[in-house]
């Protein structure tokens, strides 16, 4: 009679500690399983996760209308960071990490020298 009570209360015991475990660790958990958890956005500047969304460095700075010297449209950027392209010579474009936007300029501002 008494096992009984103990195999019941160390279950108990163990549930609550899985849940408890979890709870604190669960975020982690998901991420290593591969399913990650929407972006956190900042509801004031948009910014994704409170990062600041990083410059743009001038890729090719001997020509004037090189890309990242300034906003062009969505579709020039796009061409590149949709799924993240070779590009000769200067490696692979970065994928967006986040959701496509109208304006990527009013972000991401081209590096000043």
């Amino acid at each position: 009679m008494n096992t009984k009570k103990e195999t019941l209360v160390f279950a108990i015991v163990c549930i609550f500690g899985v849940l408890l475990v979890f709870s604190v660790y669960g975020d982690r958990f998901l991420s290593w399983a591969g399913k990650t958890n929407t972006p956190v956005r900042d509801p004031i500047t948009s910014a994704i996760d409170n990062i600041d969304p990083p410059q743009l460095t001038d890729l090719l700075p001997d020509r004037p209308d090189g890309p990242h010297q300034k906003f062009i449209s969505e579709d020039s950027c796009l061409k590149c960071h949709r799924q993240g392209v070779e590009i000769p010579g200067l490696g692979i474009a970065p994928k967006i990490k986040h959701e496509i936007r109208s304006d990527c300029g009013s972000c991401h501002k081209p590096k000043r020298t």
